[in-house]
């Protein structure tokens, strides 16, 4: 509701003198709410890197164990109470979108709406590349993205997305939520907790309520109006990559993949060769248009059997 008419609500409040508080409606008990109302009021924010949906957490963390397939991962997240009998708000990526809107609409003063995020659902994250990317250090999240260029431009994404050891990111597991915000004044601020259930949720609730209280009679503000963004392209979105790919039998087919990548642009920061003909490629920063063009090149390529899977990556 907040994610689709939080800028009404607010206008029609005003126009009855009354408040609209909705604290609960992003990472339950973490205040980034707040903090983005009050504290940070006077930065100008960058980015906006988030792990702010529960239940494709605790999926994704499960699927670090071996033999543990996402159907497997979803079915004993439902058993503990972390998906519902129909996850697909979840594990599709729009509960993540919802509060990614919201919080963008805070950190960044503009109107943004669900159907500009970039989206992508977890039901196709392959075990093996989980468990892959386990073994060289890196975790599985559904990560969630904003950015404003320096013209202005913003591009926000809901990805599953490899986290490489280091990052802020990397150990928020399980239930556990986290946001982090770049901004120019206070440099790097993360909030990180229990970001779902009762106990967590009511924390948010209860605050609200008592803001509401120690605020009743006070003068209500009007709304800053919110701006429209332009939004940036997948020539100017740069991106990381991570591909795990079947090669054939063919004894220059590593070199041929790796030389195939460079000549389309994309650099190749490291390859990992894995058990039988599999290859893991992590590559280099590039526009999301270029990595795409890229992979459609190496789907061509006689040297490759099969993509076996294809991340973004981000690094500490």
């Amino acid at each position: 509701m907040i994610a689709a008419s939080g800028p009404w609500l607010s206008a029609v409040g005003a126009e009855h003198g009354a408040h609209l508080y909705f604290e609960a409606s992003v990472g339950a008990g973490l205040p980034v709410v707040a903090l983005l109302q009050g504290s940070l009021l006077g930065d100008r924010i960058i980015a906006l890197d988030c792990v702010i949906n529960g239940t494709t957490n605790v999926i994704l963390t499960q699927m670090r164990s071996p033999g543990v397939s996402y159907a497997t991962a979803l079915a004993d997240a439902q058993r503990r109470g972390f998906a519902e009998a129909d996850p697909s708000l979840d594990v599709d990526g729009w509960d993540a979108v919802h509060k990614l809107v919201i919080l963008t609409r805070l950190a960044f003063g503009v109107n943004v709406t669900p159907d500009l995020v970039d989206r992508r659902s977890i039901r196709d994250v392959a075990a093996a590349d989980v468990g892959a990317l386990a073994q060289l250090g890196y975790r599985v999240r559904l990560l969630a993205h904003a950015e404003r260029s320096a013209d202005g431009a913003m591009h926000l994404r809901v990805r599953p997305t490899a986290v490489g050891p280091g990052h802020l990111l990397h150990d928020v597991d399980d239930a556990d939520n986290a946001v982090i915000i770049s901004s120019d004044l206070a440099g790097t601020v993360m909030l990180s907790g229990i970001g779902a259930g009762g106990a967590s949720t009511a924390s948010a609730v209860v605050s609200d309520v008592v803001t509401a209280v120690r605020e009743r009679g006070a003068p209500v503000v009007p709304p800053t109006p919110l701006t429209t963004p332009n939004l940036l392209g997948d020539e100017a979105v740069e991106v990381a990559g991570y591909v795990r790919l079947r090669l054939s039998a063919d004894s220059e087919a590593r070199a041929l993949v790796l030389q195939a990548l460079e000549d389309r642009g994309v650099a190749v920061d490291a390859a990992v060769d894995l058990t039988g003909s599999e290859l893991v490629v992590f590559t280099g920063v590039a526009p999301r248009a270029v990595h795409d063009r890229a992979l459609e090149t190496l789907d061509t390529l006689t040297s490759v059997d099969q993509i076996l899977g294809a991340l973004d990556r981000v690094e500490a």
